[in-house]
């Protein structure tokens, strides 16, 4: 008998044709992210309704044994009251409902046809003229603005986060999935990871090694400079960090250390064609210190349509941004000193190369004595 292929303990194949809640049959398998597999759904009750098929995207997330599930449910409730608030925005992904069924939970989401940023600009090497970008990102940026107004901070800002229809219309999505993680899993006491490393503001990366559950609006907006210094110049805001770490999490840290340390190549240095505009406005929503990063979207899109006009945009935080409380903070963390150093050098080399210098180190000091 052939195994079925399950993802995050999750049997899809069991899954697919099922009837969700009454309401939901999954019509296909779409993906799977860090925490719930995604399917396409047919809606029976709104396919009568408005007498025609109407589908959304079904999250599936496996029930956390031992926990405390009534608990968790009216958590739940809290949390998709306040993500009703961004129904009707037109640049944001609509969160249906959260419910449990069977041994799941279960996230109803609008369904976008087209595909998310990095693949539908893949063809293109993600390289984005000036205009292209002000028009997506000026989106992108309206519907991170209607999340923060609702006092709702992302937590994961990412390509696969900002969707484009085939309309060319852009929504955000997975706003708060974060947070309804760590309600799923009761993670009151275990520490939910800060977000896609690739895309992480230093100051989530040293709270979460502090053990602190503070976010700050902001940290977005780091995210979203991230993004757009990818897609201005093709390539990422730092290179992957040694492939040949022991670990995913040594390499999410190293990762997360160079958010924190090293300093950024300016876009036109390797993209001549950005305007000093544009590079202006990344450049200080990359700001290592969150107190210099632009501190809403609103300042964001006010400064795109200033771009957008070819007016001027001017920097107005101080020259040393890179050199910041975040940065001293990681030089002073023993914990992490040096550590990167050690575990990434080949041993027995490393010894190797020690041995040669000690004993060239005793030649010179035995022709002295000779002499």
């Amino acid at each position: 008998m052939q195994k079925t292929k399950k993802d995050l303990g999750i049997d899809k194949d069991a899954l697919l044709n099922q009837i969700v809640n009454n309401r939901y049959k999954l019509v296909k398998y779409l993906n799977s992210g860090a925490f719930a597999v995604v399917f396409k759904a047919l809606d029976l009750d709104a396919s009568v309704l408005e007498k025609k098929d109407v589908f959304v995207a079904i999250k599936i997330i496996l029930k956390a044994k031992n926990k405390n599930i009534e608990a968790i449910k009216k958590r739940l409730f809290l949390e998709t009251n306040t993500f009703a608030k961004l129904s009707f925005s037109k640049n944001i992904v609509k969160m249906k409902d959260v419910f449990s069924w069977q041994n799941y939970y279960v996230i109803v989401m609008e369904l976008i046809d087209g595909a998310d940023l990095s693949k539908k600009f893949n063809a293109y090497n993600n390289v984005l003229s000036n205009k292209e970008f002000i028009y997506y990102f000026l989106q992108s940026t309206k519907g991170l603005k209607e999340i923060h107004d609702n006092n709702i901070i992302h937590r994961d800002v990412k390509p696969a986060n900002i969707l484009i229809g085939n309309d060319s219309k852009v929504k955000i999505s997975d706003f708060g999935i974060s947070k309804i993680k760590s309600i799923i899993l009761d993670d009151s006491q275990n520490h939910i990871s800060p977000g896609t490393p690739r895309y992480t503001a230093p100051e989530q990366f040293l709270n979460f090694e502090s053990r602190k559950d503070a976010f700050y609006f902001e940290s977005d907006i780091y995210s979203i400079g991230v993004i757009m210094y990818e897609f201005l110049t093709g390539g990422m805001l730092f290179l992957n960090y040694n492939s040949n770490t022991a670990s995913s999490k040594e390499r999410e840290r190293a990762n997360f250390q160079q958010h924190i340390l090293k300093e950024v190549v300016r876009p036109r240095e390797i993209n001549p064609n950005i305007s000093q505009a544009l590079e202006n406005i990344i450049m200080k929503c990359l700001a290592k210190d969150y107190k210099n990063r632009y501190h809403s979207f609103d300042q964001i899109i006010e400064d795109l349509q200033k771009a957008k006009q070819e007016q001027n945009v001017n920097l107005d935080f101080p020259n040393m941004w890179w050199e910041n409380e975040s940065s001293l903070n990681i030089k002073n963390n023993n914990t992490l000193k040096y550590q990167y150093f050690f575990k990434n050098t080949n041993s027995k080399y490393f010894i190797f190369w020690i041995l040669i210098v000690i004993s060239i180190f005793i030649i010179f000091l035995i022709a002295l004595f000779l002499k």
